[in-house]
């Protein structure tokens, strides 16, 4: 995350401070850096001189990706090639390869969604030149800055599964982890058991939301359509939504926004009224180039 160091710890001087001894007093943030989804302005602006890319696409992750076309340098590190990583005329691209989850040296970790550390074994052998996701980052970073090749020096993962134990507390336990099936859960096995809510009794209320009427048509953004709708162009709408603008299943339709317009056909299904929904990148178009919190307003057109 770009707001914070391992544990998390939000970024600061005083965090800062208190890691750069692990490093032998080398840079550690003191700022936030920016968002993914804040890279094409900035690239746009010609603030980017460098991008790294690990295991992501831009061109299909990225709203406005098109701008990251003028980075002069652009380093790729992956398992598969993908149509970012096409150079582009003029620019720089540099293709390391990296190893799969299940053929990493020593071992690797996976952070769940429910805030456990799983370990996995080295289960296959790597492919050609690949090197383990963190070898090839410290590799890069010796490159950029020959000066810190001694204090990133490490020969195996379980060197580093030390370290973060060592330097972020709440990942405590990651370096015992060596057999497949173990895991590490962050805060304990019940996490949030020491946290206390500002009511008399300490204890967190709650209650059953009232979902406020929606305030007019709103585009939402999914990654990709249901099972059922195999076009990513089809634009998905309520039964409700379907009948105050006159529309039916296979409609051909134009959604406007204050940043754009995109066609598509309508897929009419059982969803919340007030809002339709397409994929993403294909419709990002229609929304900010920067991140925003607030809804993005829309127009719902039939076409002729």
């Amino acid at each position: 995350h770009p707001g914070s160091l391992p544990g998390p710890v939000p970024i600061g001087p005083g965090p800062a401070a208190e890691l750069a001894p692990h490093w032998d007093s080398h840079f550690v943030p003191v700022r936030a850096g920016r968002s993914a989804a804040e890279l094409p302005a900035a690239a746009a602006a010609g603030e980017l001189d460098l991008l790294v890319c690990m295991g992501a696409d831009p061109s299909t992750e990225l709203p406005h990706s098109d701008a990251l076309a003028d980075v002069p340098v652009r380093v790729h590190l992956d398992t598969v090639v993908r149509p970012s990583m096409l150079p582009e005329a003029g620019a720089l691209t540099i293709l390391l390869p990296i190893e799969g989850f299940y053929s990493q040296r020593g071992g690797a970790t996976v952070l769940t969604a429910d805030r456990r550390v799983r370990f996995s074994p080295q289960l296959v052998d790597p492919v050609g030149s690949a090197r383990a996701p963190w070898a090839a980052l410290q590799a890069l970073a010796e490159r950029l800055d020959p000066d810190v090749a001694a204090t990133l020096e490490a020969s195996h993962a379980a060197v580093l599964r030390t370290e973060l134990a060592q330097v972020a507390p709440a990942f405590a336990g990651i370096e015992s982890l060596r057999a497949a099936g173990e895991w590490l859960q962050l805060g304990g096995r019940h996490g949030g058991l020491a946290t206390t809510c500002p009511t008399p009794s300490g204890r967190a209320r709650f209650s059953a939301p009232v979902p406020a009427p929606p305030a007019g048509l709103q585009v939402v953004a999914r990654r990709s359509p249901p099972e059922a709708v195999s076009d990513r162009t089809t634009v998905l709408i309520s039964h409700t939504e379907a009948r105050s603008h006159g529309l039916r299943t296979g409609d051909a339709v134009e959604v406007a926004t204050a940043h754009g317009r995109y066609a598509g056909t309508t897929q009419v299904m059982e969803m919340p009224p007030g809002s339709v929904h397409l994929s993403w990148p294909e419709a990002a178009a229609l929304f900010p180039t920067q991140p925003v919190d607030a809804p993005v307003a829309a127009t719902l057109k039939r076409l002729a």
